[in-house]
């Protein structure tokens, strides 16, 4: 699970179809993501990067990978 994904959208009141439309992937691709059954591919992570201000990058997704 990326809890750092989780908690942005939390925070910004996204949902995570209106993040998926500002990174331009589906909600069905951005749920993969937030509950671990996935994660983005290279050329994704830079979109999201820039869409959450540098706060949510690479090392979110990895993170959380580590500690299970």
């Amino acid at each position: 699970m990326c809890k750092d994904l989780r908690e942005y959208l939390e925070e910004n009141g996204l949902s995570q179809r209106e993040f998926g439309e500002r990174i331009d992937v589906a909600q069905s691709v951005v749920s993969r993501w937030v509950t671990g059954r996935a994660l983005p591919d290279w050329s994704t992570l830079p979109r999201i990067i820039r869409a959450t201000d540098g706060r949510i990058d690479g090392n979110s997704f990895v993170k959380d990978l580590m500690d299970d």
